[in-house]
């Protein structure tokens, strides 16, 4: 964490320097201030990270571009290809696999302790001199010059000392020097007080102070101090004081070997800078052409616009935001409303234990009816899913089945929820087109995908063969082709019309598609115990009176907002970021098991307020562990996507929001619950 704070401090004040360079030349040829673009670099060094670290932030990682008929629409209940269905989701806890701890320093305290050393050396450092100061005040005495109150020292000066309230150091030997010399002197550090340089110094001091470590701070506290006194000498100038007489006088001090305390203004610095100071106010001002002026402006602002865009760590202690999560689905609102007209007790709360409805839709967003079934409270029943099975084993025959909308009501008097699931028929319903005749025809000629393995021989791939069948109408297999091995996470509409077109098929032979597994348990989604993963895409012969193939063709009803979805998953919501930093384990190691799933819960403006782990068995969710934390909550949205680890391994993260009519509406309230429990 400090490693990357050094990194991005040092790169941000980099950017405002090269950019404060480039307006600083041509700052004077409007007659601005140099002085006071350094200060405001140097305050803008500390404040942009600064603000930028503690506000609330996502960093977006770049996908590489897909069209949306390549990827598999994400739904409310996560990927269809994974191993286990999204709409069997529960929180189960699981055991946190713990990193294993290298013998090695950590980067973080080695940093922080030189942090604070730096800090602590430049702080005592200033307080030392302060305190010599001090000791030695005893041995100055009281003086007027020209009508002005000094200092008169033994050797230090001539200079201005004190932040908020300067006073002028001057030596001995000023007195008996001539009366020009010893006027211009006094003015010069008049300048210094009547402009306030030593407040604008003392800011300049902050951000080194603040971060000792951060090497171009202090090469723009450098320039500062030479801008500060490049603009006084331009002062005295404008009063009428002669340019010879001036370089003279400052050459005549220079001379005397000036001793300036730590922090002090000084009328003469180093040989090398008194040299650049004047050179400064001999030197003819030729004003540079149009363009150089505005390449230098345009460089400025292009160092400032990239400073700005930089991404920026962040604190552990701090949420990060997430830019708020939608359900651009255009089915849901439609089911809700048909749910709500046909139980509207239910809606009210009147129920006890679990309700699951499920609204089945034409594609153009007709209902086609809805169904309830009630559980009565405590865990669900293993048979849960059965009067749905043929809806969850046969994922393809509906475009958006996994859908999923919980309405809440967890608490004292209802010990379990309200689900809705809505599903949007594809293809019409034909038992004889089943996914269990398919599964029952591949396991003849594929048995060894179909059978439980001992644990020493269990599959250690992560990634799942792929079969393509063309069916007969008896139930067997006309052709198969099957791929040992592919990444099951793109598995698209259009990619897989093509699969049947590499079986040597023409598009006017097949009609029915749909994808399944290699099930042992259907109604659950369950694998063989150790079996190989097998996905299955299979087709069946077109019939006269199936629907119009539409892989190909123009969907303006719906394509719209599915591509909003998509943007939203794949552009907007950090994954990467969220592993890293909530689940740290997983990032590194990946699941602990393949049903595994991570959820993040969310407030309405995108906030993190908690995130937990489950386990995917039965119908229950992180819902469970959710309303067992808070009793009463209600999620408007739950977003499921699969994720990617360090070694690109697949891993399930659910989204969660908070709903608006949620008793807990804020990640306040979350946290307040959270201390009282």
């Amino acid at each position: 964490m400090i490693t990357e704070l050094f990194t991005y401090g040092t790169t941000v004040t980099l950017l405002l320097t090269v950019g404060a360079l480039a307006v600083e030349t041509t700052a004077v040829q409007f007659g601005w201030s140099r002085r006071g673009i350094w200060v405001v670099t140097l305050l803008c060094s500390i404040v942009v990270p600064i603000a930028m670290i503690v506000t609330p932030h996502s960093q977006v990682t770049s996908l590489p571009e897909t069209t949306l008929e390549d990827q598999v629409l994400p739904t409310g209940g996560g990927r269809e290809d994974q191993d286990i269905g999204p709409e069997t989701r529960a929180a189960i806890p699981v055991v946190t696999r713990s990193i294993p701890a290298y013998a090695v320093p950590n980067l973080d305290r080695v940093l922080g302790a030189i942090w604070i050393a730096l800090s602590g050396g430049v702080t005592g450092a200033l307080g030392l001199s302060w305190i010599r100061l001090r000791r030695a005040r005893g041995t100055w005495r009281r003086a007027t010059i020209d009508g002005r109150d000094v200092w008169v020292t033994t050797a230090l000066g001539p200079a201005v000392l004190g932040f908020f309230r300067p006073q002028i150091l001057v030596p001995q030997w000023l007195l008996d020097a001539p009366a020009p010399t010893r006027s211009i002197v006094l003015l010069h550090e008049c300048e210094h007080i009547d402009s306030r340089d030593p407040l604008l110094l003392f800011f300049g001091y902050l951000p080194v102070l603040l971060t000792p470590w951060n090497l171009p701070l202090w090469w723009q506290l450098k320039r500062l101090r030479f801008a500060v006194e490049v603009d006084c000498d331009a002062r005295v100038l404008r009063t009428g004081t002669p340019l010879p007489i001036y370089g003279d006088v400052l050459l005549a001090v220079s001379q005397r070997n000036v001793r300036a305390p730590l922090g002090a203004l000084a009328i003469a610095k180093p040989q090398s800078e008194l040299e650049r100071r004047i050179r400064l106010m001999t030197r003819v001002e030729l004003r540079p052409a149009r363009w150089l002026i505005a390449a230098a402006l345009a460089l400025a602002a292009a160092c400032a616009a990239f400073a700005l865009e930089l991404p920026a760590p962040t604190l552990r202690s701090s949420p990060l935001r997430i830019p708020a999560l939608h359900d651009w689905s255009p089915y849901l609102p439609k089911a809700e409303a048909a749910a709500r007209a046909a139980y509207p007790e239910l809606f009210q709360g009147r129920f006890n234990g679990t309700v699951v409805l499920v609204v089945s839709l034409k594609r153009d967003g007709a209902v086609l009816g809805t169904r309830s079934r009630e559980f009565p409270p405590g865990p669900l029943a293993d048979d849960a899913l059965e009067f749905d099975s043929e809806i969850f084993s046969d994922l393809d025959r509906f475009d958006g089945a996994a859908n999923r909308k919980f309405f809440g009501w967890f608490g004292r008097q209802h010990r379990n929820g309200l689900y809705m699931y809505y599903q949007v028929l594809k293809w019409p319903h034909d038992p004889t087109r089943s996914a269990a005749r398919v599964r029952a025809a591949v396991a003849k000629q594929y048995p060894e995908f179909f059978r439980a393995y001992p644990p020493e021989q269990a599959y250690k791939k992560s990634t799942a063969s792929n079969l393509t069948v063309f069916m007969n109408e008896d139930g067997t297999i006309n052709r198969a082709g099957l791929s040992e091995s592919g990444d099951a996470n793109y598995t698209g509409e259009r990619s897989t019309y093509e699969r049947f077109l590499a079986l040597g098929l023409k598009p006017e032979q097949f009609g029915h598609r749909a994808r399944t597994a290699n099930f042992q348990d259907s109604h659950r989604l369950q694998r063989f115990p150790n079996a190989p993963p097998l996905n299955i895409f299979y087709a069946w012969p077109r019939r006269q009176d199936d629907p119009p193939d539409v892989v190909f063709q123009s969907r303006p009803t719906f394509n719209h907002t599915f591509d909003k979805q998509q943007l939203e998953i794949e552009k907007r919501v950090p994954d990467e970021v969220i592993l890293k930093r909530y689940f740290p384990d997983i990032w590194a190691h990946g699941s602990a098991t393949p049903s595994d799933v991570a959820w993040i819960l969310t407030d309405r403006d995108g906030v993190v307020c908690d995130f937990g782990r489950g386990l995917m068995a039965g119908l229950e969710s992180p819902f469970n562990e959710l309303m067992k934390r808070y009793p009463g909550i209600r999620i408007a949205l739950e977003l499921g996507v699969g994720a990617k680890t360090a070694q690109g391994r697949g891993v399930n993260l659910d989204y969660l929001r908070l709903a608006e009519d949620s008793p807990l509406t804020s990640c306040q309230a979350i946290r307040r619950v959270r201390q009282e429990h």
